[in-house]
């Protein structure tokens, strides 16, 4: 009976510390996942890794990742998004408004990096069936993260986006028609005035909403939001542009073409459209734009680091009775 008893909590001593070492191993491998700049090794996550895998849990690590930036953005980054694109203090003026919305996008790039870079090192672990790993791959499992940051940014936006968003792309047309030499459709030409960013000319911000554009195209590529956030806007805006070239041009005149000046207008068009729908494919990442707001910017709170978690399944009890 005394040795029975002895072997039962011989037992249960082991089952705790194995418990404990795969809680240690699987912080580990999230942490080197999420975690940038995490002093880990390649060495100790592979080892870990593999632990991971041997105790049937290295396929969880993909779905563990995609709930957590689903909490993630739940519970913080979708609320600070709004609430910063929001900003009252900064609607006194167009280019600080210009500048409230290229930060809020820099400041969801910035909190949803980790999630994406972690999704995209686990998916190239997949396919090289590190450790016995498997899964949908790097493709795959950010596809999956695009699904869900969609679908809890935008299920129900605030019309304050749409409205930022046709604002700047309005002003950079404006600026860029400027920049190749031409007048803008219905724009009055006023001395001492920018007729691109139509403030004075000693605090014109052309070049800077040009590279704002340039900046807010490639993160809204990289989180493939271009098509979801730019497109109505895009598509008003030509249609306003359209109507009144043939309103101020075309009106009333029956004795002469103007396809061949409309064809070379549109080139013009196609220009701008080009950089607002320039891809991440198209380059590296453009230096950030430097910009100088007007008005008193409110602080962003810099997000808490990524707790990893260790998922019930992992518990010893869970483990020992699935094998």
């Amino acid at each position: 009976m005394e040795e029975s008893a002895m072997e039962s909590d011989s037992v249960e001593m082991s089952a705790e510390i194995s418990a404990s070492r795969l809680a240690e191993v699987w912080d580990t491998v999230t942490a080197a996942l999420v975690s940038p700049g995490c002093s880990d090794s390649e060495q100790s996550l592979s080892d870990s890794l593999a632990v991971l895998c041997d105790q049937g849990l290295g396929q969880l690590l993909g779905g563990w990742l995609l709930e957590t930036l689903q909490m993630r953005l739940s519970s913080s980054v979708v609320p600070e998004f709004w609430s910063g694109l929001k900003q009252p203090e900064n609607e006194r003026e167009e280019r600080g408004r210009a500048w409230v919305l290229l930060t809020t996008f820099r400041t969801l790039l910035e909190r949803l990096e980790p999630f994406l870079v972690g999704l995209e090192r686990l998916g190239t672990l997949q396919d090289r069936g590190h450790a016995g790993l498997c899964g949908p791959g790097p493709r795959g499992l950010q596809e999956r993260a695009f699904t869900i940051i969609r679908a809890l940014l935008l299920f129900s936006p605030s019309p304050v986006l749409q409205e930022r968003v046709l604002e700047f792309y309005s002003r950079t047309f404006s600026v860029y028609i400027h920049q190749e030499g031409e007048v803008e459709d219905g724009a009055e030409v006023t001395d001492g005035v920018c007729p691109g960013c139509r403030v004075p000319t000693q605090s014109c911000w052309c070049q800077e909403a040009l590279k704002q554009l340039q900046e807010l195209s490639y993160i809204l590529s990289k989180l493939q939001l271009l098509e979801w956030v730019s497109s109505e806007a895009v598509t008003s805006i030509l249609h306003k542009l359209i109507e009144q070239r043939m309103e101020q041009h075309c009106r009333g005149e029956y004795e002469r073409s103007f396809l061949l000046e409309f064809q070379e207008w549109l080139e013009l068009v196609l220009g701008w459209l080009s950089k607002v729908f320039a891809s991440e494919a198209d380059g590296d990442a453009p230096a950030p734009a430097p910009i100088t707001p007007t008005t008193p910017i409110t602080p962003i709170t810099p997000m808490t680091p990524i707790t990893p978690m260790t998922p019930s399944s992992m518990q010893v009890g869970q483990s020992s009775s699935g094998s």
